[in-house]
């Protein structure tokens, strides 16, 4: 039974980061992260799911996602100003 519960874990271990390195093929490739499913983001599905790894990427690429359109509309306003002077 012991070797059995390993083999069990070795294999959801891959599985996990296996579909972690598949959502970085997908943001690699634009895939959206607004969509929903159900009501549920797909940060939010990892997470209730416990996939700690696609839980990280999709944090991670978000987080990069909000400070790249953070720096545009400060960039934007800052051409506004000059625009206005």
């Amino acid at each position: 039974m012991q070797i059995l519960t390993t083999m069990i874990t070795m294999v959801m271990t891959v599985m996990t980061q296996e579909a972690a390195k598949m959502i970085e093929l997908l943001l690699d490739h634009s895939a959206d992260t607004t969509l929903l499913c159900n009501g549920h983001s797909p940060l939010s599905l990892a997470i209730v799911s416990g996939n700690d790894n696609v839980s990280y990427t999709l944090y991670t690429c978000i987080i990069y996602l909000y400070q790249s359109v953070k720096l545009s509309t400060q960039y934007i306003k800052l051409v506004n100003q000059s625009i206005n002077i």
